[in-house]
């Protein structure tokens, strides 16, 4: 007898006991992830929550299970109605309460001080982030909407007096009252104190602050020695990091705008030779291949700072400008090399250098160029069968990371499978995390036929997966190239004939 069938005589039978409630619901959130997230399963769901919500629409605990099972079956609308019907002294994990000051904040500050403190004492890394990821951008003039109400900086000076607030939020406060004054002589004050390096995420408030000074006639020294003095700090910690420090990406952003705010300096300045030296460490502190891999570990900081999302193309442009065109090439080349919308002025930039050659072989040939080989493997099909990667050997083959738990990949496979269809031999998709019989049974139901092999951990590892849905591109001499969620189709396709 299935679990789905036990679970639904368990209904009939009027079970109502909060305990074995709880327990049916994450036997069907199990049920369905483990078993390729059919739609029989989804009804189950569905029809559990129907037996049990007029009874139990009071109980906490059953409307977290509840919202934890309507995320499961991509129900997320009705999942945030849930979740607001849950009473603020119900939560108590970390990412619930993280979760509920996200909603408290906007609108009511003063119901958001106790969440604020409840999360402090549960888990303070949690808070951290909470403060810089989610706090923060409350004030930044760059998200939309921010705010900037007297009440959210009464929820501030608040929530500093105690710790470990108080600690974490120097430099954090210390940009909110320069935001909020015209008071020169504050702003001198502000611009005296020392470098504060007390929290994480001092630089990217204390860079806030420098562009602050640096709308002030008056302060336009002081801004710059603030930003020379966070380089030097950020530079200096860097030197300590391994390269796959989760702070790495964070830091390397400060740098890359720090700069590039030197480099803006420098060309009102009319000192080209200063641009262009800013420039170049702005370039060289973007977001690299490593960085754009965990984009989350800088997204934060390219936000509340109003960045760029990359330095390499400014560079460029500031090369061309003053005829440097070889090296502006190699800077467009860069770029387009990890944003595929970046290709545009590249070609544009090869044609006027290079006219009489072929810019599709120039960019074919730059992606490869120092590429590694894709590790072989050989792995089963659901079916028993074996299939090794080195049986496509001599052809472009996209090759798909993906899994049946997988949200975003299930939307994208109706389009994996499509071009399988219409270009055999050209795909391989790897199913992560599941068994051979859940996969059978996924592509069952929904008539894929796309080739599919069972992975296993020491593939993801081989293949550095850092994500889901992961793809690489495999070229005919089997050196592989990331390429983007977002362009793998048009990628495959411009290479099928090469």
């Amino acid at each position: 007898m299935t679990v789905a069938i036990v679970l639904g005589l368990a209904i009939l039978a009027g079970q109502t006991d909060l305990p074995n409630v709880l327990t049916q619901a994450e036997a069907l959130s199990k049920t369905y992830l483990e078993r390729g997230q059919a739609s029989s399963d989804k009804a189950a769901i569905l029809e559990f929550l129907a037996a049990h919500d007029q009874e139990l629409a009071s109980e906490p605990r059953y409307l977290l299970a509840k919202v934890h099972l309507l995320f499961d079956i991509g129900e997320d609308d009705r999942a945030f109605d849930t979740f607001d019907r849950v009473p603020d002294d119900a939560l108590t994990s970390p990412t619930d309460l993280a979760n509920r000051l996200r909603q408290r904040l906007g609108h009511d500050p003063a119901a958001a001080l106790p969440l604020a403190r409840k999360l402090a004492s549960t888990s303070v890394p949690v808070f951290v982030r909470w403060v810089h990821e989610s706090l923060a951008q409350q004030f930044a003039p760059t998200i939309k909407p921010s705010v900037d109400t007297p009440q959210h900086d009464a929820f501030l000076r608040a929530l500093a007096e105690t710790e470990p607030a108080a600690s974490i939020t120097v430099a954090l406060r210390m940009w909110r009252t320069a935001q909020r004054t015209t008071d020169r002589a504050a702003l001198r004050t502000l611009a005296a104190q020392p470098l504060d390096q007390s929290d994480a995420y001092a630089p990217r408030y204390l860079l806030l602050l420098a562009d602050r000074f640096e709308r002030e006639a008056s302060l336009g020294d002081d801004a710059r020695a603030l930003r020379a003095a966070v380089i030097v700090a950020v530079h200096k910690d860097l030197e300590s990091l391994p390269r796959q420090d989760e702070k790495q990406p964070r830091e390397r952003y400060w740098l890359a705008y720090a700069y590039a705010a030197e480099a803006s300096t420098a060309r009102a300045a009319g000192k080209t030779d200063a641009e262009l030296t800013a420039l170049r460490e702005a370039a060289r502190f973007s977001p690299d291949a490593d960085d754009r891999r965990f984009q989350y570990r800088y997204a934060y900081e390219k936000a509340t700072l109003g960045g760029a999302s990359e330095y390499r193309s400014a560079f460029a442009e500031a090369l061309e400008r003053t005829g440097r065109l070889d090296e502006a090439l190699a800077q467009r080349t860069a770029a387009a090399q990890l944003d595929p919308a970046k290709v545009g002025p590249l070609q544009q930039l090869f044609t006027r250098l290079r006219p009489s050659e072929s810019f599709d072989k120039y960019w074919l040939e730059t992606r490869l160029a120092g590429r590694p080989a894709a590790p072989d493997f050989s792995l089963p099909t659901p079916s028993g069968a074996t299939i090794s990667l080195a049986s496509f050997r001599g052809r472009w083959v996209l090759l798909d990371f993906w899994g049946t738990w997988c949200s975003p990949c299930q939307a994208e496979m109706p389009d994996v499978d499509a071009l399988a269809r219409a270009h055999p031999g050209h795909v391989l998709t790897v199913a992560m995390h599941d068994t051979a019989a859940t996969v059978a049974r996924y592509m069952q139901q929904r008539g894929f036929a796309f080739p599919v092999v069972i992975g296993t951990e020491v593939v993801e590892r081989a293949f550095e997966v850092p994500y889901y849905p992961f793809k690489l591109l495999i070229a005919p001499d089997g050196r592989s190239l990331a390429v983007q969620n977002e362009t793998w189709r048009a990628d495959l396709l411009r290479y099928l004939d090469k």
